[in-house]
């Protein structure tokens, strides 16, 4: 399984902070409601829809950080991964072909395939999103920088 970062669910403004070199939020890999900006690390919309990176992988650990500019706090913006398969029009963490989970501001902590795993603490507009990911060991990190 391929599994790409993605970022998810009524997206208002996030940037996509420090990425490894070369990668960008992919501007032909998006909901169509989604306006990318900024050399394509910020990215805004107003439904549910996601975008994916221009990289993924299936195998070893992945890093990224997400800045959310706007939209935090009661619009279920999300951040995490989902392998290839996932609908560009479906909530991260919320269709159970797609291996995702997610992390949410507002909408009661993470999910993967369409089931809760826990509370998560909620972020608020100006943090920085942290995700890990060890694909191999089939385990995955959240982190709010900004709080931690």
């Amino acid at each position: 399984m391929t599994v790409p970062h993605v970022l998810s669910s009524l997206i208002q403004v996030i940037s996509f902070r420090q990425p490894p070199a070369g990668v960008i939020l992919n501007p032909s890999d998006k909901y169509s409601g989604i306006t990318l900006s900024g050399a394509n690390l910020i990215a805004a919309g107003t439904a549910t829809g996601i975008i994916r990176a221009n990289a993924s992988l299936a195998t070893g650990k992945g890093y990224f950080e997400v800045t959310v500019n706007s939209g935090a706090g009661g619009s279920a913006l999300a951040v995490g991964v989902a392998n290839a398969s996932m609908p560009l029009t479906t909530a991260l963490g919320f269709d159970v072909s797609s291996e995702s989970i997610a992390w949410y501001d507002s909408a009661g902590g993470s999910y993967y395939n369409d089931s809760g795993l826990g509370s998560a603490p909620d972020f608020s507009n100006g943090n920085v999103l942290c995700v890990a990911v060890d694909f191999d060991g089939k385990n995955i990190w959240f982190r709010d920088w900004t709080t931690a």
